[in-house]
Order: C-alpha cells, then structure tokens, then sequence
C-alpha cells in the first residue's frame, strides 16, 4: 500500500527538491533550521510537490480522471495547511498551483509551448525558493534576486532533462523545447544560460552578495558543459545533472548557514 502511494504520488522524483525550499528558509535564517517552522516549510513543500508531479503524470496516463481525486485533495490540503500559516505563503502556493494547472490542462498546456515549458519548471522553483523564505517574513528584493538565481540555474537542468524525454514527448504530441528547435539549437540554449547565471551572480556581487555565488556559478558552469560534452548517453547525462545540481544547492546551503 505504501509503496503505492510512494509511486501514485512519484516521491522519489522530487525529494531532493525540497532542498530549494529549505535554501529559501535558511537563507531567511539560518538559526532556525530545526524549528517548527522549518518542519512545516518541509511538509507544505511536500505537499505542493506531491500534486504537481502526480496531478503530471497521472493526468497523462490514468484512464478515469476521477483518479486523479488524490492529488487535488492534496493540493486543497497544501492551500489551506498554507493559509493558516501567513498570507504570503498562501498567495505563493496558489499561484505555483495555478501554474502547474496551466501547464498540464488544456486549452493552455504550457508543457507543450517551446521556450515556455522551461520557463514555467524554472519559475515554479523559483518560487519554492521564495515559499520556504515566506514562511518567516515577507521576501525582500535580496530573497527574490536569490530566487531568479535558482530560476536561471534550474533553467539549464530542465533543457537537459526535455532532451532526456524527447522521444517519448514526440510520440505524445507534446511539443518542448528540443522537439521545436532540435538538439544543436537546444545545446545552445543551454550555453547561453549557463553565461546568463555567471553573468547574474556577478550582479549580485556588485549588488552586495558573497563573491562567492560567481566562483559557484563558473564552476557548476564548467562541471555542467563538462557533462554535456563527455557524457553521451541522455538517462546518464541527468542523472549527473541532477547530481551537480544537488552539489550547487548544498554549496548555497553552507553560505547561507554561515553567512559567507
């Protein structure tokens, strides 16, 4: 039964997301990594995580929509669990919400928008980044520039996981960056955002930010080429991704817990 639910609800896939929340809660701060509040950042996060990736899959696949009951009761849950929280948290998890109901359902389906699909995974973190901030104040200018960081970064990650799908995506008519543009462009894509993170953590930088976030920046930059260029095998080439990318956000972790 467990792992039923384990699997309806695709746990394993997004575990390690929860890191992006609890970045956004440390680096609000960092003295309360073990309070009540972290713990409901983390069940909320869960929450939230459990319906976009069932509500995707399962939309997909399940022949009775009525199937689908779990992860809307899920969502509802996240919302009102959110709401007696604060304001801010609750208008954050509805607008991810409404942006994960977009990208799946028609007529909107942004899933199938080239350019768009990845925009929409890079924002959607980007506010995971700013719930698990909210969660004790309202996010600053300095918390939403971190945040655009996260976006640009993910930005690079969810190229390579599209190409990691592009087949299957073709066969279901779904039409993501790589299906629209092809391999060498989408390539591309992926260089000119890696030169836009380096170009922003310089910009936060000069804003005040730890001189740290451009050498972060340039070497997750260079690990993450690295890849694309030695690794030829698509499944292989995420799985480092993904690794590099839990690497950059425990890098993040050790700056914001020390204030670096």
């Amino acid at each position: 039964m467990l792992t039923k639910i384990l699997n309806y609800f695709r746990v394993k896939d997004w575990l390690h997301i929860l890191g992006i929340p609890s970045l956004g809660f440390v680096y609000n701060n960092s003295f309360s990594l073990f309070s009540t509040e972290f713990i409901s950042i983390l069940i909320l996060s869960s929450l939230g995580l459990a319906f976009a990736y069932s509500f995707d899959t399962n939309y997909e696949i399940l022949k009775s929509k009525t199937q689908l009951v779990p992860s809307i009761v899920v969502f509802m849950f996240a919302l009102v669990y959110s709401y007696f929280l604060n304001s801010t948290t609750f208008y954050l998890v509805f607008v991810g919400g409404l942006l994960i109901l977009l990208y799946i359902l028609p007529p909107f389906r942004l899933k199938s928008i080239p350019l768009v699909v990845t925009l929409t995974n890079a924002v959607e973190f980007s506010l995971l980044f700013l719930i698990g901030y909210s969660i004790l104040s309202f996010p600053n200018i300095a918390a939403i520039y971190i945040s655009i960081f996260v976006g640009i970064a993910s930005f690079p990650a969810q190229l390579v996981h599209e190409i990691t799908h592009l087949s299957k995506d073709k066969e279901k008519g779904l039409v993501t960056t790589p299906v629209r543009f092809g391999l060498k462009s989408t390539y591309s894509l992926i260089f000119g955002s890696l030169i836009a993170l380096i170009s922003w953590s310089l910009f936060l930088y000069i804003y005040g930010f730890s001189f740290l976030f451009p050498i972060l920046s340039i070497v997750f930059s260079i690990f993450f080429y690295t890849v694309l260029k030695v690794i030829k095998n698509t499944t292989k080439t995420r799985i480092y991704i993904r690794y590099l990318s839990i690497a950059l956000g425990l890098s993040l972790l050790f700056i914001f817990l020390f204030r670096l």
